[in-house]
């Protein structure tokens, strides 16, 4: 089955990479009035099939909130008629690209597609944060990098891969080659010009530039001072639905944010770690500069 490409499914993917500022820019592109974002903001329909889903939490979080068939997945666009930019934002569609960019082009032709990506340190060290906020690993993290080509080997989602999601080069080369439009962003430049980023990628997407609040900050990740607080703002709980349908969406978001920022603390890692980890990633960054034409010197130096 395929849908007619000319009515209401996507025309644009927010494909990657996780931890690298996609909740933000899904954020930003939701409250627009020409974009209707899916609801869920990762539906990870193309890559469902990919992953066995073993890891601690992967089913909770991860498989059951999946949308499993293509008449469900086309089901979450049916009210974006009247929108000129129709997206989600299936993050693990970067790291499973050999395996879902066939099935994009055949069920959504060539929608425009947006990468975001982030210093793989960085980014690794975020993806293990998130997962000790989510009370799903409980291991340091380098016992975690250790053991990361075992735990994938067994069918463990995307996310537990610290150190395989970020060799970037080929994820991404993978959507330049199949697809006619790809917008590169840095989550450093959202952070630090964060304005003038969104702006590039409204551009991008031929829509009207919208203002943000510079500082708000989503989907934090770090260690819970107080798991119980942790636990009923991070998951789909009565009382976190309870209050978006009291004060309005918006507002559950920037409450859920600030308690967020306070209830969790930074997890320091060595900077040895860093620096051993940053010299795996010292061939990819060269081939993704020759790639992008962009200059990551500041990426290898950092550690």
């Amino acid at each position: 089955m395929q849908k007619d490409l000319k009515n209401n499914i996507p025309n644009f993917l927010i494909v990657g990479a996780a931890k690298s500022g996609t909740t933000t820019v899904s954020y930003y592109l939701e409250r627009h009035d020409e974009v209707f974002m899916a609801t869920p903001k990762e539906p990870k329909h193309f890559s469902y099939n990919y992953a066995k889903y073993t890891g601690p939490g992967d089913v909770a979080f991860t498989q059951k909130k999946a949308t499993k068939t293509l008449k469900d997945y086309f089901k979450l666009f049916d009210k974006s008629q009247k929108f000129k930019c129709i997206g989600e934002a299936s993050v693990d569609n970067l790291y499973y690209h050999d395996k879902v960019i066939p099935d994009i082009k055949k069920h959504l032709g060539d929608p425009k597609i947006i990468i975001l990506l982030r210093h793989p340190v960085d980014r690794a060290i975020s993806a293990y944060s998130h997962l000790v906020r989510d009370d799903r690993e409980n291991l340091t993290f380098e016992e975690a990098l250790e053991i990361e080509n075992s735990r994938l080997e067994k069918g463990y989602e995307f996310i537990w891969g610290y150190k395989q999601c970020g060799f970037y080069h080929d994820q991404v080369k993978s959507y330049i080659d199949s697809f006619s439009n790809v917008k590169i962003c840095f989550f450093e430049d959202l952070v630090s010009s964060p304005q003038e980023t969104i702006n590039e990628i409204t551009d991008f997407l031929s829509i009207s530039r919208i203002p943000i609040d510079k500082d708000l900050r989503l989907n934090i990740s770090g260690k819970p001072k107080n798991k119980i607080i942790n636990s009923l703002i991070s998951r789909d709980t009565i009382l976190r639905r309870s209050l978006a349908r009291l004060v309005g969406k918006d507002l559950a978001i920037r409450i859920k944010s600030t308690i967020q920022k306070n209830n969790l603390e930074k997890i320091e890692i060595s900077s040895q770690l860093k620096a051993d980890l940053n010299a795996c990633f010292l061939e990819d960054y060269k081939k993704l500069e020759e790639l992008l034409d962009e200059d990551l010197a500041h990426w290898v130096k950092k550690y």
